[in-house]
């Protein structure tokens, strides 16, 4: 990739960040930098060129990690126009949610009931809000090849010698679904692992996928970038039929969530980085030590 496009690439995935951001708008004095907050690792933006890699969005859930060790927290960006809400800054708005600690909302299991008595969701599934028939994983894009790879673990020579027994412990395990790096774990119902649902359903919250993402089929954009039609097959209905549409901006229950995970009263510290009590300061002396300055830098000063 010439170093145009990736600079190009880069700016444009930093405006879709700053753009994001605003969505959020909860109330002036409302800060949501976490209490104790501690510079852990640095962040950056890695831009690629491989379609497979710029085909989605992925973010981990903004907890803490466990140790030193902990692999994030991440988050994969994407600008393209055609995934998600198909709207760059709300896509990213989407993953920022994910950053702050929000899961989605169509994964909690207290919405999730059960369409039959002998399936195994990993225990029983006792809501309402939707109903596991109307949850098509085989609608998604990547079906087919987590399905061979499913077959090639099994010996099989082809997914037709796999059982729907097979198929169904698949398609229903969380555990599964992961291994097999199947998109359907973005969908189906899961264990708590932390998570805290509300008390009540939000059909608003910009958590909520709308039910064609990740679904096969074409969203087509006319000339000016604007949406023409969205044909992309639904993964997941309400029991009615009705899909999740597009969103546009946070919901006010979404809002309510982070003021509830964060507080009111938080004040930040203004201070410059490099100030003795800055605890970014020996990472902007490292910084600065590695960077291609002209003349003499021994007393902070450049003579060119």
């Amino acid at each position: 990739m010439r170093l145009f496009s990736l600079l190009l690439m880069m700016q444009s995935l930093a405006i879709y960040v700053q753009a994001g951001n605003p969505l959020w708008e909860i109330s002036p004095g409302i800060s949501m930098a976490s209490h104790g907050t501690s510079f852990k690792r640095a962040v950056s933006i890695w831009p690629s060129d491989d379609p497979r890699d710029n085909a989605g969005l992925l973010t981990s859930v903004g907890l803490q990690p466990l140790d030193d060790n902990f692999d994030g927290p991440y988050m994969h960006l994407s600008d393209k126009r055609d995934v998600g809400n198909l709207n760059p800054v709300v896509n990213v708005a989407h993953e920022l949610g994910h950053a702050w600690g929000l899961w989605h909302e169509h994964q909690a299991r207290e919405w999730w009931g059960q369409s039959g008595i002998d399936e195994f969701w990993g225990g029983t599934l006792k809501g309402d809000k939707f109903m596991t028939a109307d949850y098509h994983p085989e609608r998604l894009k990547d079906y087919e090849t987590a399905l061979e790879k499913v077959a090639e673990a099994e010996g099989l020579k082809s997914t037709d010698e796999l059982t729907q027994e097979q198929i169904n412990m698949f398609i229903r395990s969380q555990n599964t679904v992961r291994d097999y790096g199947f998109t359907g774990l973005e969908w189906m119902p899961l264990r708590d692992s932390g998570m805290q649902a509300d008390k009540r359903f939000d059909e608003d919250s910009l958590m909520l996928y709308p039910s064609g993402a990740g679904g096969k089929g074409e969203v087509i954009f006319d000339a000016d970038g604007n949406l023409v039609e969205d044909k992309r097959l639904a993964i997941l209905t309400y029991p009615d039929g009705k899909h999740m549409p597009i969103k546009k901006v946070p919901s006010g229950q979404d809002k309510d969530r982070l003021v509830m995970i964060y507080g009111t009263n938080y004040r930040g510290v203004s201070r410059l980085h490099n100030d003795k009590g800055s605890k970014l300061k020996g990472f902007m002396k490292k910084m600065r030590s590695m960077s291609l300055r002209a003349g003499d830098t021994e007393n902070d000063s450049c003579e060119e």
